[in-house]
């Protein structure tokens, strides 16, 4: 079962919200599980457990990572840790270590990790912003602009910390932590009108002039992209959009 699938199942989110959802991932990119989250405000250790349930794996939530150990970490390669978007979280026992991932591993990538951390590796499931935010936080691996936000203007110009994901505090415990579930509970997530167009364009100035009133990105989007359609000659059929994060395509 695919995870928007699953979400809508058991109630944790509507038709929908994944559809609106998935139109912003075709022109934002990420999974949908990060276009949830932008989106809104989709917890994220609410969608490790939803993630967890869909691949049958242990989820790491945001506790986990708090109690990674750091000593373990430092056994890792930054390129192995980048190439198959692990975190280490610490042992579970003298002869394992448990792992946060994005995607279960495949027999190969479990070889791979265990002959360079040196014991056993138990994966557990984690959404995608949370790993990339940690490779980057652990490893230095700079997560690509489309997962980063803008800061706001009385944050520090260096800090690159996003409202998502919480930042590892200076003291990091080095006890071993085991993995676990939390309870699942509904969340109240705010209508998807601002995300539909306010009226239908069937003209170039139509276009203009809806764009004029966007109120967000990805009504601005939508409407760019229908006007464009509406302006060229021959229509295209391919056609890519590419937003600005400080200034940055």
């Amino acid at each position: 079962m695919r995870i928007g699938e699953l979400l809508i199942a058991e109630g944790l989110a509507t038709p929908e919200h994944i559809d609106v959802a998935l139109r912003s991932q075709v022109v934002h990119g990420g999974r949908l599980g990060t276009n949830l989250v932008e989106q809104f405000r989709f917890p994220l250790d609410r969608l490790a457990e939803a993630l967890g349930r869909q691949h049958d794996m242990p989820a790491a939530t945001q506790r986990h990572f708090e109690r990674c150990d750091a000593e373990v970490q430092s056994l890792l390669d930054p390129a192995i840790a980048a190439e198959w978007h692990i975190i280490p979280m610490g042992r579970i026992d003298e002869k394992s270590i448990a792992v946060a991932v994005t995607d279960p591993l495949p027999d190969d990538g479990v070889e791979v990790l265990e002959m360079a951390l040196g014991a056993s590796v138990v994966p557990a499931i984690a959404p995608e912003l949370r790993v990339l935010y940690y490779l980057e936080r652990v490893y230095g691996v700079q997560r690509l602009n489309r997962f980063l936000r803008t800061r706001p203007a009385d944050r520090d110009k260096h800090d690159e910390r996003r409202r998502y994901v919480q930042t590892l505090s200076d003291s990091i415990p080095s006890a071993p932590s085991q993995l676990a579930r939390v309870a699942i509970r509904k969340i109240r997530v705010p209508s998807s009108d601002v995300f539909e167009l306010p009226v239908t364009i069937d003209s170039v100035a139509t276009g203009i002039r809806v764009m004029r009133q966007c109120h967000s990105r990805s009504q601005l989007g939508r409407a760019l992209l229908k006007t464009a359609e509406l302006a060229l000659c021959p229509p295209l059929t391919v056609m890519m959009l590419m937003t600005l994060r400080d200034g940055v395509a």
